[in-house]
């Protein structure tokens, strides 16, 4: 009785929205492991069936950009025009919404990173925002807008990003701005760009709504996001991934709430299903995004202005935190996530009832644990874990036993998790990983020989039913990357060890 009481939530006093009232969009992230399209378009169905209405796409590098844009494509990983278009037309068939995201301020290093765009980074050892006072960083986005915009042309929504616009320094033409035009407020200068990119789409595509992220504008000063007019232009997105209640309300605060009231007529939210609990995480770790939805369908009837229209909700799915970190949990690995959060947040609260169903509609034969059981020794593990018959369901319980093995008995008794750095580059980890191969390790014991070999030779096997699973879903690039940084550290580690147990007995 009492698991089930920490694990199932109560019902709120008041009953959320009916559920086809408003959108229910999940957030397709491409910037990091772009699924093959056979497999997107595997899937799409399963939204539809768990509850989804909608999808908020977000390309980054795999949309296939031309002529002066095309260099920013990613090579290996992106999508063709024709994928685009049968990804299009699967949702259409489904009757599935579909919202295109491109950024336009900040979180643009996939277009900054190439040199013949550093001219237009506010700060030239940053590539995370463009130059808002440059007028040749409008002029980029307007292309990227124009190219994208081409190839959606029944989209009823555009989503123009703009979250996340840290500047550490400003260029000094945006100093003398801030202090003559905006009157030493920062906020307006962030505003004067987002506006130009709005008056643009307006003018360009009058009957599609923009949709923003809100988190620039939550410090921001009031007065100057009132007089801006803004919610006339565009939605706002508001997002809160936090799973207490404490640190939920402390990120959007009523004053946030009574801000969005005065200038905004229509309010998006956006929950999380995968990504948003640690920029390393291979696992996603359920129990949090679910305590996430019951704390939205809390705010909504606790803290929402009335005169807000709700319109809808997002279930982001993060890939990367930044274009520059690592991957965080997979796609199909946040699935079974993403299947309890869309019905709790439909029902209001996680229940029995929920567990038992979604379970059954991933292909469970049991009811799924949502927890990992630390210390176990892996001679008690079982072989063979009953797999869902979701797609990429192998890749989930790939993930899972990947968890099992480094929180095991022998697992923490001969692998320290790693203390990977999300933002690291590759000439800092060679020189990390130097720098611990130059420690010599005390050898192993004979009663520890067996143990190490036994989980090594786990680690092995799980590397190949790896392989094939990620094989189903991703290209080779992502494939490399994943085991690289999820798997081959504790392969080689343990090797490591063995290797100078030898050494040292002979």
């Amino acid at each position: 009785m009492d698991a089930e009481i920490d694990i199932y939530g109560t019902p709120s006093q008041v009953q959320p929205p009916l559920p086809d009232s408003y959108q229910r969009l999940v957030h397709v992230d491409l910037k990091g492991a772009p699924p093959k399209i056979d497999y997107l378009l595997k899937i799409l169905p399963l939204f539809k069936e768990w509850g989804a209405t909608g999808l908020l796409v977000e390309y980054e590098d795999t949309f296939p950009f031309s002529r002066d844009l095309q260099i920013i494509s990613k090579r290996e990983e992106c999508y063709s025009l024709g994928d685009i278009a049968s990804l299009q037309q699967a949702a259409k068939g489904l009757s599935l919404e579909y919202i295109p995201l491109i950024q336009t301020f900040g979180h643009l290093e996939f277009v900054l990173k190439h040199a013949q765009f550093h001219s237009l980074r506010e700060d030239p050892e940053d590539a995370r925002s463009v130059c808002p006072s440059n007028p040749d960083s409008l002029k980029l986005v307007q292309s990227m807008l124009d190219q994208v915009l081409e190839y959606h042309p029944e989209v009823k929504y555009f989503h123009i990003g703009a979250d996340e616009v840290w500047m550490k320094r400003r260029c000094q033409k945006c100093i003398e701005r801030i202090q003559e035009t905006f009157h030493g407020k920062p906020s307006g200068l962030f505003l004067s760009h987002v506006k130009a990119v709005l008056g643009y789409l307006q003018e360009r595509c009058p009957n599609i709504r923009p949709i923003m992220w809100d988190d620039m504008l939550r410090g921001a000063d009031c007065g100057v996001v009132k007089d801006s007019n803004l919610g006339d232009m565009v939605d706002v997105m508001v997002w809160n991934y936090l799973d207490t209640m404490a640190s939920f309300n402390m990120t959007t605060p009523q004053k946030v709430w009574q801000l969005y009231g005065s200038v905004f007529k229509n309010v998006w939210i956006a929950s999380a299903f995968k990504g948003a609990f640690g920029p390393t995480l291979f696992l996603t770790p359920e129990l949090e995004h679910i305590r996430n939805q019951e704390l939205w369908v809390n705010e909504l009837q606790r803290a929402v202005p009335k005169q807000l229209d709700f319109k809808g909700i997002v279930f982001t799915g993060w890939q990367r935190y930044t274009h520059q970190t690592v991957l965080c949990e997979l796609l199909p690995v946040g699935l079974p996530s993403l299947a309890f959060c869309l019905e709790t947040f439909i029902q209001g609260y996680f229940k029995e009832e929920i567990h038992q169903a979604v379970s059954q509609k991933l292909g469970f034969p049991e009811l799924l644990d949502l927890e990992i059981q630390t210390s176990m020794p892996i001679s008690e593990m079982p072989v063979d874990v009953p797999m869902g018959t979701f797609p990429g369901s192998a890749m989930y319980m790939c993930a899972r036993q990947l968890a099992m093995l480094q929180s095991s008995k022998e697992g923490q008794q001969f692998f320290k998790l790693p203390n990977q750095s999300a933002f690291l580059t590759e000439a800092e980890e060679a020189s990390v990983s130097a720098e611990k191969a130059c420690l010599m390790l005390p050898a192993l014991t004979d009663s520890e020989m067996g143990p190490v070999l036994s989980l090594l030779a786990r680690a092995t096997r799980l590397k190949t039913r790896a392989q094939e699973a990620l094989s189903e879903v991703y290209h080779p690039p992502t494939i490399n990357e994943w085991l690289e940084l999820c798997i081959m550290p504790l392969i080689k580690h343990l090797e490591r060890r063995l290797a100078e147990t030898k050494e040292q007995n002979q």
